[in-house]
This record gives structure tokens, C-alpha cells and sequence, in this order.
């Protein structure tokens, strides 16, 4: 059967809208917050920096670049090694004119290691991401 959280998290495949896509995604994590709620799919922890990195998003296309500083600082703090992360953020940033912004994020996204031994492109975090699989390529 389908549940509600589930539907937010397709919504959050297809909508353009980055406020929206942040706040899907925080809906579908929501079930966790039920007095009767497993405990968290490890699928599901993968997705706890992204509410940030998309109202980071957000704020850079507002041009709220201290609002997008902070939904940056708390994502990087969560997950460092999504790729979506540079993908989403870095060209925004740089569209804005916001280069040190965009090389401070790029900087910090490079001081991550690879700590699984098993690839040569995996970047670990000591943060979530540490308890999730490898998803590098040998």
C-alpha cells in the first residue's frame, strides 16, 4: 500500500520548484517522527541532507546567499558526497557571480577522503554518509 511519505517522495522526483522539492522530501522523512516509526531506512538517511541542499538552491536563485550559506553549511555537516550537491549548487552560484562562494563550497567538498579503500572516486564524510554503502566506481 502506498502511504502518504511515500507519495511526497515521488512529488519530490518530478517537481522543479526547489522550495517545494525540500519541503517533499521533509514530509516523506516526517514518518520517522511517529510515535509508532521504525527505524529509519537506511535509504531514507541518505535523504537527510537534501531538504537543505535544495533550499539552498532556492536561496541562491532568490539571491539570499547568507540563507543559502546556512542551508549549505548544515548540508555539508549531514552529507558531503552526494554528488547532486556540485551538480545543483556550484552552477547556481557561479551563474550569480558568486565565485568565492561557489570555490569556498568547491574547496570543502574536495577535503573530503576516501576512507572505503575500495575506489579511487568515493569521497567519505565523518558525518551520515560514513554508515551508508560506497557508491564509487572502482
Amino acid at each position: 500500500t502506498l502511504h502518504w511519505f511515500d507519495v511526497c517522495q515521488r512529488r519530490s522526483e518530478t517537481e522543479p520548484d526547489q522550495n517545494r522539492i525540500a519541503g517533499f522530501i521533509g514530509s516523506h522523512l516526517l514518518r520517522y517522527q511517529l510515535p509508532d516509526s521504525s527505524l529509519m531506512q537506511r535509504s531514507d538517511a541518505a535523504l537527510l541532507h537534501k531538504p537543505h541542499l535544495h533550499r539552498a538552491a532556492a536561496a541562491i536563485d532568490e539571491r539570499d546567499f547568507d540563507g543559502a550559506q546556512q542551508h549549505i553549511d548544515t548540508m555539508l555537516s549531514i552529507n558531503r558526497v552526494d554528488p547532486q550537491i556540485t551538480e545543483l549548487l556550484l552552477p547556481r552560484l557561479k551563474a550569480a557571480g558568486r565565485d568565492a562562494q561557489a570555490d569556498s563550497l568547491s574547496e570543502r567538498l574536495q577535503q573530503t577522503r576516501c576512507v572505503c579503500g575500495r575506489c579511487a572516486e568515493c569521497a567519505r564524510s565523518a558525518s551520515i554518509s560514513d554508515s551508508l554503502e560506497c557508491s564509487g566506481r572502482d
